[in-house]
């Protein structure tokens, strides 16, 4: 459950954008690295960067583009990638996951980061 403090918002033990970025970053890489292995994924990221000029620091300013590129390179099995970054992404923030099923990637990271920043 989010806390009110006074520099803005706290979801878990995430205070700032930077600590969200990493462990966002580090979720999708968690997931990805179960669901394809180390050295597609590591394919997949220099697509998206080859193909979208996207790097994953910049998931929180552009995670339309990420998920673009998943649904582009992952095909049918994009929406199961991103439904399980996003089950993981509240598993990690402890957070109540209640449905995640059909759950934005990108609508969840909007409200993470607003919740953050207050």
């Amino acid at each position: 459950m989010p806390e009110d403090k006074a520099e803005g918002r706290r979801i878990g033990a995430i205070n700032s954008r930077e600590e969200l970025r990493e462990l966002l970053i580090m979720t999708i890489d968690d997931v990805l690295k179960t669901f394809l292995g180390d050295t597609p994924t590591k394919f997949l990221y220099s697509e998206m960067k080859r193909r979208y000029n996207f790097r994953m620091r910049e998931i929180l300013n552009k995670p339309d583009v990420f998920t673009a590129g998943l649904n582009e390179t992952l095909g049918s099995l994009a929406l199961t990638v991103e439904e399980y970054i996003v089950k993981k992404l509240y598993s990690n923030l402890q957070l109540e996951s209640g449905y995640v099923k059909g759950r934005s990637l990108v609508k969840v990271i909007r409200q993470l980061l607003m919740e953050v920043e207050g």
